[in-house]
């Protein structure tokens, strides 16, 4: 299994006991947190809405598969990466949309002078 889909389907439950899987989810909350960071600045530098939010989306999905893909484990069986992807899609996407919407609720402010 990957990281992402061990914090999908372990929670935080075995976060105290196990070293190895605070690594793992970690690197989950990071690119959870990494899509929402990406949802900000891509609003701040003026993207639409709706665009900054699908670039922010796109970030979890992207550590899914390159943990999946990429890298090399050790480990045989069953992987649950179509689980994780789909539930770390959703986390993306809600962390991508608070970005974006603090992003535009405290983001520049246009001045009389914008405006003409």
């Amino acid at each position: 299994m990957n990281c992402i889909s061990n914090f999908v389907f372990d929670g935080w439950i075995s976060l105290s006991n196990d070293s190895v899987f605070r690594c793992q989810a970690m690197w989950a909350v990071v690119a959870i947190s990494i899509a929402g960071i990406t949802g900000f600045i891509a609003r701040r530098y003026k993207t639409r809405p709706w665009h900054a939010w699908l670039i922010g989306c796109a970030v979890v999905p992207l550590f899914v598969l390159v943990d999946e893909f990429v890298l090399t484990t050790a480990e045989t069986g069953a992987s649950l990466w179509p689980a994780a992807l789909l539930f770390g899609t959703f986390y993306g996407a809600v962390s991508s949309a608070l970005g974006v919407f603090i992003a535009g609720r405290f983001g520049s402010h246009k001045t009389e002078s914008d405006r003409h």
